[in-house]
């Protein structure tokens, strides 16, 4: 009997084509409809302004009270609104009163000047003008700050096995948005009462918006200064941060004879870590360049192991069970020299970006600090995202990891693998919240008879999300090691094991050129690869790098009810980089005011039209909107879309069937990368497609004209593999591949038509 063949896969899938850029012309703006916040009714307004103006009295008189360490000339107070605190911010402007943190939707602290503290109890009392009338019904509640509310979380759980006298290392944080004569006064005024106190002050940070100290001392000058000096917003445990080296010993692969070689115009990533082994025989001709941020050290030398293991994965990939020359180049920013360093990095990464941008626009950190994400404890997070913002960079940051001690307690307690994944202790490490920063998790690449994990299952260490406000991170996930178990009478124990970790360079090169280690730092620096090559591909923002790896995860891959852990999947470069004749990708790199709807309309080739099996079209929309770390809710602008679909040589658009949106994510708006799939099989769809890129309101005043910059990825593609769609774009639309590379390599993504 003869033996029965497999069925071939198309040529056509296999074929590289570009990606198609759309331009300006193809879209169009309107106006978008407004929306009216409307406040709930008070029943009792009289009595309701007589309340306010009460607590707002009282309030002060707590104030002044408090005012022992430092003399303010501001009334710093709490309050509440029945509605979101972002339709008030003109209220409180046109009433003098400044917005200076908000703590959930509704609530904010603000401040207001002790001379205008009369003015305001009168027209709380009698609301005579039309306009505060309007906000007083808006007006909740009007309460002092609780000094109790200025102890961070961490630094809360120390002070409960604490003594008075206890010397603590801790961070004074003022609250944002001071003027900053105002913050060199309070600094200096801390500073007297530590010295007086015979406390360490060591050293302070001022910049436009923000200031903080850090300072030794004991709990009982905490307690004080918490009282006493109102402009502070949080004192809180100096934050430390991870990046958790062991090295697995030796690994003797036979590599004396190798001589690495890389391509003159290789692209470059910056490796932001604990230094680099510039000497290590695999990384010669890789390392561009190396500068030491330390106060310690001067040479950039790694002490720790950490940043080579990353250095080499950058450079070299997964090719070391079978190496291959490397392929991407290193410029290396030493920030510390050990695990559980101290540093500041939110004053030390502005200083890297503006040494290495023009270099390199991809950054990898993976480092993680040892608290998991909060509200309001997000100023490395918003550093990261504004540092993008400003330069048009990419970083490429860890979810941090489950220590396996972590690991061992969890499974001890009756918490096996994976269910502890979904802990509250197994939340993403800071800055894993930075909404525009690539965040990655990992899986397992090889698993063994000991290994809690399988081949292609969550990496038994890696942290899930989401944020705190509920955006999906991590993004993406990519291959990692394992951790092995074995039983023992008084429970399991949890190890590593060097035949199911990740290989890279090892420091101590002396023996043996590699070792092995585990952790998301190292699937990060895979993710930090493919973003290096999009970026030297597509001169682009880190809007569309996003846009292209999410557009190039295997749709039967791509995260459904894993979305936590799994973020949106593991990305395919070979996706990124190129469609095939059966899928055809258009991109579009363009902004939308925020009172305004832009229309991208795009063809649909009628080729495609025609085919009566499956079709299947993707859209990804990634926005980078801005974030403040001051406000609970982080991102302060959002962005939807909406697709619409013609009939067969008609303009007529209708809104496509529920049931054939196979993928969709779209629940959250404050997310700022939206996916979507739609799938059908009816033949006859016209050629004329749009889609509405629809602004939501934003939750700060100063960004209700914003022009939002935003990535468009759309993919058509069909399933049957039987049409090339790829060249019935292009022949319908009448250009050619030489007109795309022309337009793909101008990073303003000019038209196509002004390049003809």
């Amino acid at each position: 009997m003869p033996e029965k063949r497999k069925k071939q896969k198309s040529l056509l899938e296999f074929e590289k084509k570009d990606h198609i850029p759309l331009s300006e012309s193809n879209t169009e703006t309107k106006k978008k409809s407004g929306r009216k916040a409307i406040p709930p009714s008070i029943e009792n307004l009289s009595e309701h302004s007589k309340v306010l103006a009460t607590g707002l009295e009282e309030s002060f008189e707590v104030s002044m009270s408090r005012r022992r360490i430092y003399q303010t000339d501001n009334f710093y107070f709490k309050i509440a609104f029945t509605n979101e605190v972002y339709y008030n911010e003109r209220d409180l402007l046109n009433n003098g009163i400044e917005l200076l943190i908000v703590l959930d939707n509704n609530k904010a602290i603000v401040r207001l000047p002790d001379t205008q503290i009369t003015e305001l109890a009168d027209k709380i009392r009698h609301y005579e003008e039309m306009k505060f009338k309007s906000m007083l019904m808006k007006l909740s509640s009007i309460e002092p700050l609780r000094t109790d509310e200025k102890i961070g979380a961490t630094l809360e759980d120390e002070i409960k096995n604490s003594t008075e006298d206890k010397l603590m290392f801790v961070e004074v944080r003022l609250f944002p948005n001071l003027d900053k004569d105002e913050y060199s006064k309070v600094l200096e005024s801390i500073k007297k009462y530590i010295t007086n106190k015979r406390e360490e002050f060591i050293s302070e940070t001022l910049s436009e918006k923000r200031a903080k100290a850090r300072v030794k001392i004991r709990l009982s000058s905490i307690r004080e200064l918490t009282e006493g000096v109102e402009p502070i917003s949080k004192i809180e445990k100096v934050p430390r941060y991870h990046i958790g080296f062991s090295r697995l010993g030796g690994i003797d692969n036979d590599l004396r004879e190798f001589q690495p070689q890389i391509q003159e115009d290789s692209p470059t990533v910056c490796v932001i870590d604990s230094g680099v082994v510039e000497d290590h025989p695999l990384l010669q001709g890789v390392i561009d360049e190396v500068v030491d941020f330390t106060e310690e050290t001067q040479d950039g030398y790694d002490n720790d192991g950490h940043g080579t293991f990353v250095a080499g994965l950058v450079a070299y990939g997964n090719s070391f069970h079978n190496i291959r020359h490397p392929d991407t180049k290193i410029a290396v920013a030493k920030v510390m020299n050990k695990d559980g360093d101290p540093i500041d990095l939110e004053n030390t990464l502005p200083e890297v970006v503006e040494r290495f941008y023009r270099k390199t626009r991809v950054f990898n950190m993976s480092i993680s600090k040892e608290d998991y994400c909060r509200p309001l404890d997000t100023e490395l997070a918003s550093k990261i995202d504004e540092l993008e913002h400003k330069y048009n960079v990419v970083f490429c940051i860890p979810t941090g990891n489950i220590r396996l001690n972590e690991i061992e307690k969890f499974i001890n307690k009756g918490e096996n693998y994976p269910s502890y994944l979904e802990k509250t202790e197994s939340l993403l490490l800071q800055p894993g919240e930075s909404c525009n920063a690539i965040t990655v998790g990992s899986i397992v690449r090889k698993g063994s008879s000991v290994s809690l994990a399988g081949p292609n299952e969550p990496s038994p260490f890696t942290r899930r999300g989401p944020t705190p406000e509920g955006r999906t991170k991590p993004d993406f996930v990519e291959f990692d090691g394992n951790v092995a178990h074995v039983k023992r009478p008084n429970g399991v124990h949890v190890y590593e094991d060097v035949n199911i970790s990740t290989i890279s360079l090892n420091s101590a090169f002396e023996n043996d050129y590699l070792t092995a280690e585990n952790g998301t730092s190292f699937a990060t620096a895979l993710v930090s690869r493919h973003a290096a090559k999009l970026m030297q591909k597509f001169p682009a923002s880190p809007n569309l790098i996003k846009a292209l790896l999410v557009n190039s995860i295997d749709y039967k891959q791509l995260s459904r009810r894993n979305k936590r852990i799994l973020g949106h999947g593991m990305p395919i470069l070979e996706n990124a980089l190129n469609s095939t004749p059966c899928k055809v990708t258009y991109y579009l790199e363009s902004s939308v005011n925020m009172k305004y709807e832009k229309i991208v309309k795009f063809r649909m080739p009628e080729e495609m039209g025609k085919i009566r099996g499956k079709k299947r079209l993707y859209i990804i929309l990634v926005y980078n909107p801005p974030v403040d770390s001051s406000k609970k809710y982080y991102v302060l602008t959002a962005l939807d879309f909406k697709l619409h679909k013609g009939g067969t040589g008609e303009r007529i658009f209708q809104n496509p069937s529920l049931a054939n949106w196979i993928y969709d994510n779209r629940n959250n708006k404050w997310d700022n990368v939206k996916v979507a799939i739609y799938e059908w099989q009816r033949a006859g769809w016209g050629e004329d497609w749009d889609i509405h890129i629809i602004p939501h309101y934003p939750r700060a005043l100063e960004y209700i004209d914003y022009n939002q910059r935003f990535a468009l990825v759309v993919t058509l593609e069909d399933i049957t593999g039987t049409v090339d769609i790829h060249t019935a774009v292009l022949n319908e639309l009448g250009i050619t591949v030489k007109d795309i590379e022309r337009v793909r390599v101008k990073s303003d993504q000019r038209s196509i038509l002004e390049l003809l």
